[in-house]
């Protein structure tokens, strides 16, 4: 038997099948190998495609092995052993190689769809390559079939017996096998239904309305019932997801009644207990109101109230900032004060917490019965306090934004109206200078209104003159008032051009947090009127009212001014002190009206005399006095005379009378002599009074 077992034809079949199945299976494997190390579609593709077709390359090679080493070994055993077979003999040969290449391959078979699916866990299938069912056939009425198929073969050849109660025996444990199989699958079909059905169903459906009923007390069963705790979790979660887009995308229009109360029917579905209470934190009271509960409506002052410092369960979650649990015993006296007037044999309470600030309470009461609360039921509560707290955390965002905007739109009314009431111009800028916002005095100051202006550079819009010099400085201002406050005065010209104003510019550069200058304020003040009364009580202050000469004081200055001039050696001056000979003569007989009359007609006419330098001043009644501008002693001598001739010229008429004047004009030049000015006037007060003693009417 070992030389037919040994020899070269089957030696030379055993290493031949080796090296084919070797290179067959390496060769079919590969692209399994190629999707491990690289994941992509194709090759997952590919992958499955392989895997699907891998019971018929594995059990195409058994059987081509089952057909050939049968014939081989029998071929052998003619050749060396002299063996004449029949045909009996070679149906036993083959149906024994037969059973044992598959009760030997059949778990080598499993073994490699075990290594597959570690492989391949991350690979999601479709449908199932082999379903447990098939695996249960095989292994439960393929194996005992062959293996009493074996037994009948061994006896059969023992004994040399196969008669007709041998082949009832064989087939009454055969159908005995396969039956007892076909009840077990019946079991694992009935075990499995729940899952599958699950499997067949979408996930929507799954959470919606799916439920997967255990229909086998054994592990599958387990299985099914831990999936159902996991389904009705995730129907809560949804829901609660669900309610939470719902509040976040509608959170301006929601009323709090209606988000508190979706709220509560969450969390009560969520454990499944009778209530569900809403407990807010009162800052101002420090204390914790229930704002909403169900069966109630939303209250905002709370429809009872929990202090903080009270022994209570709902102040103690606030408190520690963690879940708590309660149950009616004997030894629990704090029920009463947990929820006023309402009986609680259980209750589970999760803080509402958002951005690490505690906001509330949320609690699931059970009035009915003691509730055992398991990790599931505080995970799932816990979650649906998350959310709640998001939701009110938004809600309460939402509110305050709404009143802050209420409080700035009645502020911003409030400082439009106060800006438009107030006397002065104000006008603001952006970084570039261009006009963000002009009350209605600004507008009224350059012509233009608040939407022709805003938009438009400030340079464009402010005209803005030198009072004296006349040149524009409207060009560089913005860059001037951006670097520091200040205050000026300006001609600001009209949009017509037509209409001037004289205006006082307070301006200050705006800047933002980091001091970086984000535009400019301007405030205009219309001081035209205000220049105008300077202007007329400066005139009156330094003019005669009845000539419209400068008078005394102003002659004084200007006399001031000359003789400092005089002293840095510059331009020569000459003062001329000038009085009337017949005024007192006119005033008694005709009156102060005539004399009045006569020092207006006379000093149209000595004004007219002097040139367009020279300074005519009245110093009295009828006193005169004179600063000849670049004159020597001479040329004064010589104007004083010639305007002693006009002074004679005159001839004065009131009513009848007519009366021929006459003047004593006193010249003194200016030199550094002279300390003061009233050191000079009273030289030419003196030379004016020699003048009168010599017999008047003379210099």
């Amino acid at each position: 038997m070992m030389n037919v077992l040994l020899s070269l034809p089957i030696v030379l079949f055993l290493v031949a099948s080796l090296l084919f199945t070797e290179w067959y299976f390496a060769r079919y494997i590969h692209p399994v190998l190629a999707y491990l190390t690289r994941r992509t579609p194709a090759g997952a593709a590919e992958t499955e495609r392989r895997l699907r077709r891998f019971p018929l390359a594995f059990w195409s090679v058994f059987l081509s092995y089952i057909l050939l080493a049968p014939t081989l070994v029998i071929t052998s055993a003619q050749m060396h052993a002299g063996f004449e077979p029949q045909l009996i003999d070679w149906l036993r040969i083959h149906l024994v190689a037969l059973i044992v290449t598959i009760v030997v391959g059949l778990p080598v078979f499993m073994r490699f769809l075990d290594l597959f699916g570690r492989a391949l866990s991350t690979t999601r299938l479709i449908t199932p390559h082999v379903t447990v069912r098939t695996k249960v056939f095989l292994i439960g009425a393929l194996i005992p079939l062959l293996i009493d198929t074996l037994l009948v073969q061994y006896y059969w050849t023992r004994t040399g017996i196969f008669d007709v109660e041998t082949f009832v025996i064989w087939l009454g444990l055969e159908l005995l096998a396969v039956a007892g199989t076909l009840m077990l699958m019946r079991s694992f079909r009935q075990a499995l239904q729940p899952l599958q059905h699950m499997l067949q169903a979408r996930l929507t459906d799954a959470s919606s309305g799916l439920a997967l009923n255990p229909q086998s007390t054994d592990d599958i069963g387990v299985i099914a019932g831990h999936f159902q705790v996991l389904l009705d979790e995730l129907r809560v979660h949804q829901h609660v997801l669900t309610v939470s887009n719902r509040v976040m995308h509608n959170i301006s229009t929601l009323k709090p009644s209606e988000c508190f109360s979706v709220l509560g029917n969450v969390c009560a579905q969520a454990v499944d207990d009778d209530m569900c209470f809403l407990f807010l934190h009162d800052d101002t009271q420090n204390e914790l109101m229930c704002v909403a509960y169900t069966g109630a409506a939303f209250n905002a002052n709370g429809h009872f109230r929990l202090p903080l410092s009270a022994p209570t369960l709902v102040a103690e979650c606030f408190n520690k900032r963690k879940t708590a649990l309660y149950r009616a015993t004997p030894e629990r006296t704090d029920a009463p004060n947990l929820v006023p007037d309402v009986v609680t044999e259980s209750a589970l309470l999760v803080p509402l917490i958002a951005e690490n600030e505690v906001m509330g309470v949320l609690m699931s009461v059970n009035t009915q019965t003691q509730r055992n609360y398991s990790a599931g039921d505080v995970s799932l509560i816990e979650g649906v306090a998350r959310e709640a707290s998001l939701i009110i955390k938004t809600r309460l965002l939402a509110m305050q934004r709404a009143h802050t905007e209420e409080r700035f739109k009645q502020l911003n009314e409030l400082s439009q109206v106060t800006l438009e009431s107030i006397g002065e111009g104000v006008i603001t800028t952006d970084t570039f200078g261009a006009i963000i916002y002009m009350n209605h005095t600004a507008s009224k100051l350059s012509g233009w209104t608040h939407a022709e202006a805003r938009g438009s550079l400030l340079q464009n819009i402010l005209l803005l003159r030198d009072e004296t010099s006349r040149q524009d400085e409207s060009a560089d201002y913005y860059d001037r008032l951006t670097r520091a406050s200040q205050s000026q005065y300006n001609v600001l010209v009209h949009r017509d051009r037509n209409k001037e104003s004289y205006v006082e510019i307070n301006s200050t550069p705006l800047r933002n947090a980091k001091r970086q200058v984000i535009g400019a304020v301007l405030v205009l003040r219309d001081v035209t009127e205000m220049r105008r009364l300077v202007h007329k009580m400066s005139y009156q202050t330094s003019h005669d009212a009845l000539t419209g000469l400068i008078n005394r004081r102003e002659f004084e200055h200007c006399v001031h001014t000359a003789l400092a001039s005089v002293r840095r050696g510059s331009t020569p001056y000459v003062v001329c002190y000038i009085d009337l000979d017949q005024f007192k003569i006119v005033n008694d007989t005709c009156g102060h009206a005539a004399g009045d009359e006569l020092v207006k007609q006379l000093s149209a006419k000595l004004s007219g005399t002097l040139g367009e330098q020279d300074i005519l001043a009245r110093l009295g009644g009828d006193e005169f006095g004179v600063l000849l501008f670049n004159c020597t002693l001479e040329r004064g001598v010589d104007v004083a005379a010639f305007l002693l001739e006009s002074v004679k010229a005159l001839r004065f008429a009131w009513e009848d009378k007519t009366f021929n004047l006459a003047a004593s004009i006193g010249v003194v030049p200016l030199n550094k002599e002279f300390s003061a000015i009233t050191d000079v006037l009273r030289a030419a007060d003196s030379a004016c009074y020699v003048a009168k003693e010599l017999g008047r009417n003379r210099i």
